[in-house]
């Protein structure tokens, strides 16, 4: 949950061929602030 506010931060990683309908539902349901960025490395 975000200090002193209604909402919180999210952050996941999902298929590229999945952003194009993602994004659009994601707004719809009143998400802000979207942000997309590719992935350049993934350690495990």
């Amino acid at each position: 949950k975000l200090y002193g506010e209604e909402g919180f931060a999210i952050e996941t990683v999902v298929a590229k061929s999945e952003i194009n309908t993602l994004i659009p539902a994601l707004s719809e349901l009143g998400a802000t602030g979207i942000i997309e960025l590719p992935i350049s490395k993934i350690v495990p």
